[in-house]
């Protein structure tokens, strides 16, 4: 009987269950004695980690909410999105998102600009956004934000689908009518792309995702960033910026290429 209660208390249900209870009973020493019971049993349990994590950051410890969720990715091969995206929450609004222009302030941007001539464009990129987040092993995370005019019905051809980038988890995406009306998708089981609903000439299209990359194979340790465009031949560019985040450690190269604006580079809190 002692060596059969042994196993159970190796069972990963019974772990599991105990820290369930504690969590219920609101013992919150319990639940991270047993969250961390389970994961020292289970090192690669991004699950676990995950839960240690959230109780970690509810308490203010971010280092150790952090060192949690490193920790169990480092067991695993090619961590998923979800890891980036819980350190880039505890870490605050202070890279990924601060960066963000809302679609009200993106819209004013471009017309406050004035009438241009803009030929037989169908469509037009009001906002082409990047902010990369460059981690200490060469991963890195990529918040994308696009918000695009479309004028013609070619542009509303050309543009009425997304298809979502592998390892991305999209955050916004739809339609917005001239009255600022939203119109949300119909996500459809098994279809390739995702469908801006009810387009017509002069509606916007505004999608934002987050993408995840792992770390060079390349430069092992490092990253190799895909080229950034600030002007297309068959697209207007209305405001395009690219705001890359790494350690002050890093050493960052850029390859420009043509009449591009020189970068401008602050260091604050170990991040440049």
């Amino acid at each position: 009987q002692t060596k059969l209660l042994e196993g159970y208390k190796d069972a990963r249900w019974l772990r599991m269950d105990a820290a369930w209870s504690a969590f219920k009973l609101g013992d919150g020493a319990a639940y991270e004695k047993a969250l961390s019971e389970a994961l020292d049993k289970d090192p690669a349990s991004l699950n676990e980690a995950a839960r240690l994590s959230d109780l970690f950051a509810s308490q203010g410890k971010h280092p150790e909410a952090s060192a949690a969720l490193l920790g169990a990715m480092a067991q695993v091969d090619g961590p998923p999105a979800f890891v980036h995206q819980k350190l880039a929450a505890m870490e605050g609004a202070a890279y990924l998102f601060h960066y963000r222009r809302s679609f009200q302030e993106a819209v004013a941007s471009f017309n406050a600009a004035g009438k241009v001539s803009y030929g037989d464009t169908p469509a037009i990129e009001v906002l082409d956004h990047a902010t990369t987040r460059v981690y200490e092993d060469g991963s890195s995370l990529t918040r994308y934000h696009s918000i695009r005019k479309l004028l013609t019905r070619e542009g509303i051809e050309k543009n009425g689908e997304f298809a979502v980038p592998e390892t991305a988890v999209v955050l916004k995406i739809h339609t917005i009518k001239p009255d600022g009306t939203v119109l949300e998708p119909e996500k459809i089981y098994d279809k390739p792309t995702i469908s801006y609903p009810s387009l017509e000439p002069g509606d916007f299209t505004e999608t934002e995702y987050v993408q995840y990359a792992p770390p060079s194979t390349i430069f092992p340790g490092g990253s190799f960033l895909d080229r950034w465009y600030f002007q297309v031949p068959d697209l207007v560019l209305h405001l395009s910026e690219m705001v890359l985040i790494t350690p002050e450690t890093m050493k960052v190269d850029l390859n420009t290429r043509g009449p591009v604006p020189e970068p401008k580079t602050t260091v604050d809190s170990g991040l440049t």
